[in-house]
């Protein structure tokens, strides 16, 4: 079971090693080494940073606890997202797992419960590097389509409806 709960500062550590390991993974598999992760994937102070600026959620792997201490045992991954509520739009800034729990469904997952988290989106929008190619098979099998490709990146969206009234 996979689910979510804001990153907290004692957790930067933590998500900086996995983010690291697994950007690096991608970057080694695609032979992209010299270009290295996203801005700021192996620095801890731009986590913190994310997580008071953006929404920077941790992903967990089991059940939910009801006591915080077991945590950094059970972090898998992180994702961060950008909101403009007027708009209806977020945009995922970046998502990540440790490279042990890719390729398990886990990701899929936690896009799905990463959307749940923001009902009143009625778009989401993402890029990433042309070079990711588990990328684009990953996006469009989670409901993306590809609606750009300019200066080395894709650029997926997926359009949701909006949530209807409650009538209660």
């Amino acid at each position: 079971m996979i689910h979510l709960k804001r990153a907290r500062p004692e957790e930067a550590s933590v998500l900086t090693a996995i983010q690291k390991e697994s950007f690096d993974r991608e970057c080694t598999r695609y032979g992209q080494e010299e270009q290295g992760g996203p801005p700021g994937y192996a620095e801890e102070a731009w986590q913190l940073a994310m997580m008071q600026d953006m929404h920077y959620f941790a992903i967990l792997e089991g059940e939910e606890e009801t006591a915080e201490g077991d945590r950094l045992d059970r972090l898998i991954g992180g994702a961060i997202v950008s909101e403009n509520a007027a708009a209806g739009i977020c945009h995922l800034g970046r998502i990540f797992l440790h490279p042990d729990k890719q390729g398990s469904g886990m990701g899929k997952v936690a896009m799905l419960a990463l959307e749940q988290q923001y009902p009143d989106a009625i778009r989401w929008e993402l890029d990433t590097p042309d070079w990711a190619l588990r990328n684009h098979r990953f996006y469009p099998s989670c409901g993306y389509r590809k609606v750009n490709e300019a200066n080395g990146f894709y650029y997926y969206a997926k359009d949701k409806s909006p949530s209807p009234p409650d009538r209660g």
